[in-house]
């Protein structure tokens, strides 16, 4: 038993000193020729806010009831987002303000070269404001709205 421990041992060293024997060597590459390896990891997969709303509901994945002002009878308020990426999928968040307080943050995520997709949130009254962020943290769209 001992000996086939000690013969997978030995292959097991020699299959991970090959590979890194392997990963090592650097093809030659042409006096001002770029690598498609790094220039590919050079891309950033960044998203576009076409269009940011506020609503009372969706429906047909369309906003219904958009406004920048709710009033007191309204508790629940829907940040619509059209987005727009360069590679799929795209991984981003709601990020949901009141006044300077973060409330909310509400992940989602894009499989295609464009998409509407949203988040809701119970609103109280106060100034709000929601963040489209990227996988990066960078905000990439804003928008404001009030409640009464």
């Amino acid at each position: 038993m001992k000996y086939f421990a000690g013969m997978a041992a030995l292959a097991l060293l020699y299959c991970c000193l090959s590979v890194s024997a392997q990963s090592s060597e650097s093809p030659q590459s042409a006096p001002g020729a770029k690598d498609a390896a790094d220039s590919s990891a050079a891309v950033a997969n960044t998203g576009t806010v076409d269009s940011i709303v506020f609503a009372t509901g969706i429906k047909d994945r369309a906003p219904i009831g958009s406004s920048t002002e709710f009033g007191p009878q309204m508790q629940k308020v829907f940040c619509w987002t059209k987005i727009t990426i360069q590679h799929a999928p795209f991984k981003f968040k709601h990020v949901w303000y009141n006044g300077d307080e973060k409330v909310l943050e509400v992940p989602l995520r894009l499989g295609y070269a464009s998409g509407r997709l949203w988040s809701y949130k119970t609103v109280t009254p106060g100034t709000w404001k929601v963040d489209v962020v990227d996988d990066a943290g960078k905000v990439i769209g804003s928008g404001t709205f009030n409640a009464k």
